[in-house]
């Protein structure tokens, strides 16, 4: 079982989880490694991530080690998962713009969806979730990234639908092809419009693919059914726990409220 794992290269990848809730947190990483992704980066806020991720731009060696994939909570204090998102697409000091970002929410509403997706998300994923829905988002993001878009508004992945979905009411306003646009393959392959624009398109080379090995580069990262089938039972029974946790944890600050009283 294990071997399956590592053949597909995913514990190659670095993953940043944050999440202000220290529950929550393991049991996400947890369900992470389950998956085979071994090398996991936890943190407990959005201001410790982004000191961490000013390191790793720094080049610390092998004391920091490199983060491709970041997911994190979208409510968390005093740097929240929206702040963070926001600072590694428009700042210059993250180690990558393009890095991918999940966030991950409770309040899964259209407000804070449509607040992430302004800002550059790559993905979004619900609370309560499964590990299904875990698989399936970084199924994405590994197998189908999508190009990034830069324009004078928005810098993130490129927010239009595909042609199989087609736009809302059959109303799409953007444009459909690419010869208005600035196209970027690589730092040496750059293909410009005939008519000046502000619109860039980054159609980069597959970095986690590439990352994860040769076999990864020839086949679609598809885990087999009994690491699902394994993992799954493994997650219900960690939440299940969550309200004896949730009652532990609340006692002991009612105690410290007396104690301060």
């Amino acid at each position: 079982m294990a071997k399956d794992k590592a053949d597909l290269g995913q514990d190659r990848i670095s993953l940043m989880v944050v999440e202000d809730n220290e529950y929550m947190l393991d049991i996400l990483g947890n369900s992470l490694k389950r998956l085979g992704f071994s090398r996991i980066q936890k943190f407990k806020n959005g201001k410790d991530a982004v000191e961490y991720l000013k390191l790793t731009a720094k080049g610390y060696g092998a004391a920091v080690e490199p983060i491709d994939i970041v997911v994190s909570d979208l409510v968390m204090s005093p740097v929240s998962g929206l702040h963070l998102l926001q600072w590694l697409r428009d700042d210059k000091a993250p180690p990558s713009r393009f890095m991918p970002f999940i966030m991950l929410s409770g309040a899964a509403d259209r407000a804070h969806v449509e607040q992430a997706r302004d800002h550059g998300v790559n993905d979004f994923m619900a609370k309560p979730f499964s590990v299904d829905n875990i698989y399936k988002v970084l199924q994405r993001i590994i197998d189908a990234p999508r190009q990034f878009v830069t324009t004078q508004k928005y810098f993130g992945p490129d927010r239009r639908r595909s042609n199989k979905a087609g736009p809302p009411n059959g109303m799409e306003r953007r444009k459909p092809d690419e010869s208005h646009a600035t196209i970027v393959y690589s730092k040496d392959k750059v293909e410009k419009p005939s008519a000046p624009s502000d619109v860039w398109l980054f159609k980069l080379p597959n970095y986690l693919k590439q990352k994860m090995g040769s076999n990864a580069q020839r086949q679609p990262f598809v885990l087999p059914d009994e690491v699902l089938a394994t993992a799954e039972p493994q997650l219900q029974r960690e939440a299940e726990g969550f309200l004896g946790w949730a009652k532990e944890y609340l006692d002991k600050l009612s105690h410290q409220v007396a104690q301060a009283k």
